[in-house]
């Protein structure tokens, strides 16, 4: 989200959105330890306020001209409900009360002075109220925007109190009946790029900037400037930068964060004790002293064994008051308690399970003061020269500390369970197999001094570099800036990759957390990116503006080595205009930049973009090739590659990434016939579209229009020199309605859009302004029924929205064999309809059989020389009532979901009538059964195994891969990499995995299936 965008109010919200502060951290030039913050309570401004309120005059009606409040930023919360764990959230709604604005031209804006009083519903629940008050407690912290109870003991409101000249104020309430719990994962994105979608990191500075805590207003003081992404805010109350990981605050972001060992840390002040992970570890520093308790755990416990009856704990005291503007930073985590009060107020006290001193006389219980504000992935700001451990709060996570490595460690022990956490059971502990254990957060100094910030332009264009590991614990970024315009680009290579894969058990995957990656943000800098790991990455990351920013992280003098080349990209020399964002593209990639290959846009019509849909660039979308029809959502050419789920993913259309091969098959394809973008781009390079990807934007150039359209025509303004330029527009004019006015664009192929007459007077003008409309009715029939928008403004003569009278009518026909009108449309043979009308037709249905078409179309369409489109439906092949039709092999299909072996399978399948395994011999029908299968590994018929009246195949060569139903070689393949195995591993069937790869397996193996058989004719026509 960007820009100061104020959005209507929202009445019925269902979850709240938690606004984090990723990566946030500051140091102001006067303060260099880098985790001080001010002792401003939230409160101390409200006294000033009110100060100043008593101060002023006593006139505090309701002024009319107030911007009503805005629900800006709190109406998105459910996107982010489970980062802060708080599952009570999902049920909370927030409205506004109050009377709104008298005068309702006035539009939404900003809570005057940032206070926004706030009243809870008397249903919830005072766990729901926990929980919003930890959200509010983390926007305060990170805007400047004060949240208060909007009625006070003495029944006076916050209104009235502050001064605010308007009654509107926040209700949090739970929603009634069902809610359906919305997640999202960063890591797991819908399409390549979601993101920047519903980006944490840019939500916080839109916040901000809509609630004027933005800029310079109230930090008139600091003298600093916040680049590279960063923006100046209110943290804590004080002024501060806030930056992407791994930039320092303290510069303004315009260097990365280093350790600098020179100046003098202070831990925040208070009394409290921090654990110790053993009795060999030291304390932190000089305000600590170590101590130890032995605890005895009663041996008549239920839960726990005769032996190790005693627990000794290692802590470090700290009772030192320090620096009073040093304070806990907002994360989730605890502290043991040493006095009767936890430091700090805005700390939870919990009481864990009773246990005894060495006497067995006193009971010993252990106190715990505990933070839960937030989010999982903000970076907590704390001295960073020594290790230190904090104790886990709920939910499993530890937060990172900016500057450190953090390790999850535990301390079990065996008690009674007597618990007490004001009347509840405390959840920063675990039960598991009768034990207890206290989790830890262990934290240790990473070095960063590495890394740094590079600007390129024209004169330097590239920036190359080696990295090798040689320490413990690494943490470098790298920022690189394209400086030469805003829309400069740059393109990342990453070659000679040797990052040791340390993961829990998972593999290397882009969208996957590692202990050692290298993470690249080539989307927003402020936002996490694509990890990289293992040995082996050949795709180019090209910035989506320009900026990229690379962080590596590792631990424990694993190896981690790479090189890495930077390269700037001037607008000039794209094919496409950037200024745009490719609205203008009109090129013949049709594949995306991991090579995936496109769908047709007529195909994608449930998704949100597709060629009926108006408010969009839509007469641009042909065939499967990449387009940005809406150039302010979207940065570049794009395209959908998955219809179940419309995923998409952007296309780089001027090649300027590098090819590359995922399969290890590709020397075995054939270079004339099927090359395989997808998988071997590298091999079939000669069958990329290269000539698009020649052309430069500043090259391409369109002429004068000459065409001339009914009752419309150009501007004189909007007509300079007879050569325009590719991104440049005409605007043209209805004569008779000036208000009706229509841009036309030099398209990048030197042609410009088409359009036709825009004038809507259907006594005079009674046209198409698509010329296309005729073809789109001839090949999608019914589409002026479906997309009636469209027909009523691109297309209204042929879809007969006007002068309907003035052509001939067409007579409703009866359908061809075994094929019917449907009734719901309430038509008979022999009535006439006027041009734009569809009729649908379908296949008789038996209790046993399916009939299928043959020939002709099921839905016709009146054109307007009164015949019918298409052709008479015919229905003549049959389909067995449970077998699914694919009309693009006329095969049927049918999925079992009983697990068998594969030649079990092969005997299931030739049980039916000329039935067989599946044969995937195309993309489309791959592409067919990947949906038809729904996520499931299925058996294909592919494998190695020689016929069986041949001898023993294990003493013969290998035969190859031939498809069982036919015997016939394989000429498509969609191997995943690393497959097939060599026949030494006894691995001789291919299974299709839930993505679509095929991986070679032990035939033995049980896995569900899938039947083809072909479609057969009807008895009477046979």
């Amino acid at each position: 989200m960007h820009g100061a965008m104020l959005l209507h109010v929202i009445s019925l919200l269902t979850l709240i959105l938690l606004l984090p502060a990723h990566g946030i951290a500051f140091r102001t030039p006067s303060e260099t330890n880098g985790y001080g913050e001010v002792n401003d309570d939230s409160n101390m401004e409200h006294h000033m306020i009110r100060e100043r309120v008593k101060r002023r005059s006593r006139n505090c009606s309701i002024d009319p001209s107030i911007p009503d409040p805005s629900l800006f930023g709190l109406e998105k919360m459910r996107y982010w409900a489970e980062e802060v764990m708080t599952r009570s959230l999902h049920r909370i709604k927030v409205t506004l009360g109050g009377k709104p604005p008298v005068y309702k031209c006035v539009k939404a804006g900003p809570w005057p002075r940032g206070i926004i009083p706030y009243k809870f519903n008397s249903a919830l629940k005072r766990n729901q109220k926990i929980g919003v008050k930890n959200v509010l407690r983390t926007i305060e912290a990170f805007t400047c925007l004060k949240f208060v109870a909007y009625m006070d003991k003495k029944r006076q409101t916050a209104n009235e109190r502050f001064c605010l000249r308007h009654s509107r104020y926040v209700v949090f309430s739970e929603i009634n009946g069902r809610v359906e719990r919305v997640q999202y994962r960063m890591r797991r994105p819908v399409h390549a790029d979601l993101e920047v979608s519903h980006s944490r990191y840019y939500q916080m500075k839109a916040l901000s900037e809509a609630n004027e805590c933005y800029g310079r207003k109230k930090c008139k003081r600091l003298k600093i400037n916040c680049e590279n992404h960063g923006y100046l805010t209110l943290v804590n109350g004080r002024c501060a930068c806030v930056c992407p990981s791994g930039l320092d605050p303290s510069t303004g972001c315009t260097s990365v964060f280093t350790s600098d060992m020179t100046q003098k840390e202070f831990y925040p002040s208070g009394s409290y004790a921090l654990p110790l992970v053993n009795s060999l570890a030291d304390c932190p520093n000089q305000e600590f002293y170590k101590r130890s308790i032995q605890l005895y755990i009663d041996p008549k416990s239920r839960y726990m064994a005769k032996s190790n009856q005693t627990l000794e704990l290692f802590y470090c005291v700290h009772t030192r008051e320090g620096e009073p503007r040093i304070k806990w930073p907002l994360g989730s985590y605890c502290i043991f308690r040493t006095l009767q009060r936890c430091p700090r107020a805005d700390f939870r006290q919990f009481r864990t399970a009773y246990m005894y001193d060495v006497d067995k006389t006193k009971t010993k219980p252990l106190y715990f003061c505990c933070k839960r504000s937030g989010f999982a992935e903000d970076e907590m700001v704390l001295p960073f020269k020594f290790p230190f451990t904090l104790i886990q709060n709920t939910g499993g996570r530890c937060r990172p500390v900016k500057g450190m490595y953090l390790e999850r460690k535990q301390i079990p022990y065996q008690v009674e369970i007597k618990t007490e956490v004001e009347g509840k059971k405390s959840s920063h502990y675990t039960l598991k197999h009768r034990k207890k254990t206290i989790n830890l957060c262990s934290y240790r100094p990473a070095f960063t001094d590495c890394g740094g910030v590079f600007n390129l332009n024209r004169q330097s264009s590239s920036y190359s570099f080696i990295f090798s590991n040689n320490r413990e614990i690494v943490q470098c970024t790298w920022l690189f800036n394209a400086t030469e315009t805003y829309l400069s680009r740059l393109v990342l290579d990453i070659d000679n990759v040797a990052i040791e894969h340390v993961s829990d058990k998972r593999k290397c995957t882009q969208y996957s957390r590692h202990v050692n990656e290298l993470e690249v943000r080539y989307q927003q800098v402020g936002e996490p990116g694509i990890s990289v790991c293992g040995t082996s990455f050949p795709k180019s990351f090209k910035s989506q503006y320009s900026t990229l920013l690379l962080r590596l992280i590792t631990v424990g003098r694993q190896w981690a080595n790479f090189t890495a080349t930077v390269r700037a990209i001037e607008p000039e020399d794209m094919c496409y205009s950037l200024v745009d964002n490719g609205f203008t593209y009109v090129g013949e990639v049709n594949f995306t930049r991991d090579f995936e290959p496109c769908l047709p846009w007529s195909e994608m019509t449930h998704c949100p973009v597709h060629m009926f849909k108006l408010g969009l660039f839509n007469t641009v979308l042909d065939g499967n090739k990449c387009r940005n029809p809406t150039f302010d959502v979207y940065v570049q050419p794009w395209c959908y590659t998955d219809k179940k789920d419309c995923k998409w993913n952007y296309c780089d259309v001027c090649l300027n990434g590098r090819t590359y091969d995922t399969r290890l098959d590709c020397y075995k394809t054939d270079s004339v016939v099927d090359c395989p973008i997808y998988g071997c781009a590298k091999t079939c390079s000669h069958v990329l579209p290269k000539e698009d990807a020649n052309r430069r934007i500043g090259q391409i150039t369109c002429g004068r229009p000459t065409d001339t359209f009914v009752g419309t025509e150009p501007i004189a303004d909007s007509l300079p020199p007879n050569i325009f330029y590719a991104g440049e527009s005409i605007t043209y004019v209805c004569q008779s309605q000036s208000t009706l006015r229509h841009a036309r664009f030099c398209l990048t192929n030197g042609q410009w859009s088409p359009m036709g007459s825009i004038c809507f007077d259907d006594t005079a003008y009674c046209t198409d302004m698509w010329f296309r409309c005729a073809e789109l009715i001839e090949k999608h029939p019914s589409f002026c029924r479906i997309f009636r928008e469209m027909a009523s403004f691109m297309c209204r003569f042929t879809c007969g929205k006007c002068g309907k009278e003035t052509t001939p009518q067409c007579a409703v026909k009866r359908g061809g064999r075994l094929a019917i009108l449907r009734k719901k449309q309430g038509l008979a043979a022999g009535d006439r309809v006027y041009r734009g009308t569809s009729v649908s037709y379908r296949c008789l249905l038996t209790r046993s059989d399916r009939y299928l078409p043959d020939s002709g179309n099921e839905v016709r369409a009146c054109l307007a020389s009164g015949i019918w489109s298409g052709s008479r439906l015919t229905c003549r092949n049959v389909c067995p009532r449970s077998w699914k039709y694919n009309p693009k092999n006329r095969m049927c299909y049918r999925k079992f979901n009983t697990r068998r072996n594969y030649f079990k399978a092969l005997q299931k399948c030739s049980t039916f009538e000329k039935a067989q395994l599946i044969s995937l011999k195309s993309r489309d029908e791959w592409r067919f059964i990947q949906d038809f299968k729904n996520g499931d590994q299925i058996w294909i018929g592919l494998d190695r195994l020689l016929p069986v009246t041949n001898s023993d195949p294990e003493k013969n060569d290998d035969p190859g891969w031939f498809w069982r139903p036919d015997g016939s070689r394989p000429l498509f393949a969609n191997w995943l990499s690393g497959h097939p195995l060599p026949k030494s591993t006894n691995k001789h069937c291919v299974v299709m995995g839930g993505r679509g790869w095929w991986r070679s397996l032990q035939c033995v193996d049980g896995f569900r299936f899938v039947c083809q058989t072909p479609v057969r004719r009807a008895k009477q026509f046979s």
